[in-house]
């Protein structure tokens, strides 16, 4: 933010009180700063940091030679309850180097914990 001296001095020379070209310098700084201009690069950024973590809360499931999902949570939960994934199941999201068994994955293991023992 620019709460320049020259800026405020020119709105006291144009006949604004000190104090309320300040405010009005600092309200206009906070404006600009959360703007979004179409096509510039805050706005791709912002785009693509949103697309980026809603991939990464996204599951993937290898199940016999096809790749299932995306999946959320709550609903892999299901799949579990339901014996269509194990926790020896492959899984895979975003930001993921390989797939993974779902019982060696941090986010899922306790959905694991959840599952009745085996027989």
């Amino acid at each position: 933010m620019n709460n320049d001296f020259q800026t405020i001095k020119r709105l006291v020379d144009f006949g604004m009180d000190s104090s309320a070209a300040t405010h009005l310098v600092g309200t206009m700084n906070s404006v600009m700063s959360n703007m979004s201009i179409p096509g510039s690069m805050q706005e791709h950024n912002q785009i693509n940091n949103n697309n980026q973590s809603d991939a990464s809360s996204y599951w993937y499931i290898k199940n016999d030679n096809a790749i299932l999902g995306p999946y959320v949570e709550k609903e892999i939960l299901t799949l579990l309850l339901n014996k269509t994934i194990t926790k020896n199941s492959l899984m895979w999201k975003y930001g993921m180097p390989v797939w993974a068994k779902a019982s060696s994955l941090s986010e899922i293991t306790h959905l694991v914990a959840l599952l009745p023992p085996e027989l």
